[in-house]
């Protein structure tokens, strides 16, 4: 008998559409392993439900996770790009306070989005998310990862879509055995 497929969520935050291009590579690159589920923050449970694995993806908001204040200034700066966005009233910081904790050790994973300011990133928001997630009795499968835009609206930088789907793969490998 064949065992059925693991299913993965990966919950992403996301004003500029970057994010969740990101979300959309990685989900691509599990799914050579898993079933894969890829949601906004918005429609997103506090409970991960059946799944094997669980990803959390957002951008760096003043050195880490977005807060409210942070979510505004977002907002107020695609306005005046002329981009249109939805204000976003919940972003992964808030998501991840409801999220119901694992008892089990949910294999878990996490990355950003960040303007690249010379050969570095200034902050982490997946750092602050990994960490939260390990709070709550997740499993951290593989060190959070960055994924670099040009400027605060974007475009992703060149091979960022690819390098995400690939990190997708490994981490499928890793959970998926």
């Amino acid at each position: 008998m064949v065992e059925p497929r693991k299913k993965a969520l990966v919950v992403y935050e996301s004003y500029f559409g970057n994010t969740r291009k990101v979300a959309e590579a990685v989900g691509v690159g599990l799914k050579e392993r898993f079933d894969v589920t890829v949601v906004d923050v918005l429609d997103a449970e506090p409970s991960p439900g059946e799944v094997g694995l669980l990803v959390v993806g957002g951008p760096i908001h003043a050195f880490s996770m977005s807060r409210a204040a942070t979510r505004e200034e977002a907002v107020k700066q695609a306005r005046a790009l002329g981009v249109p966005v939805v204000p976003h009233t919940l972003g992964v910081r808030e998501w991840l306070e409801q999220l119901e904790p694992s008892t089990t050790h949910l294999p878990a994973a996490a990355f950003d989005t960040a303007v690249k300011v010379g050969w570095f990133t200034v902050g982490s928001a997946a750092g602050a998310e990994l960490s939260t997630l390990k709070a709550k009795g997740y499993d951290a499968q593989v060190r959070p990862q960055h994924f670099h835009v040009k400027d605060v609206d974007g475009p992703l930088l060149a091979g960022e879509l690819e390098r995400a789907t690939e990190w997708g793969r490994v981490l499928a490998e890793t959970v998926g055995g």
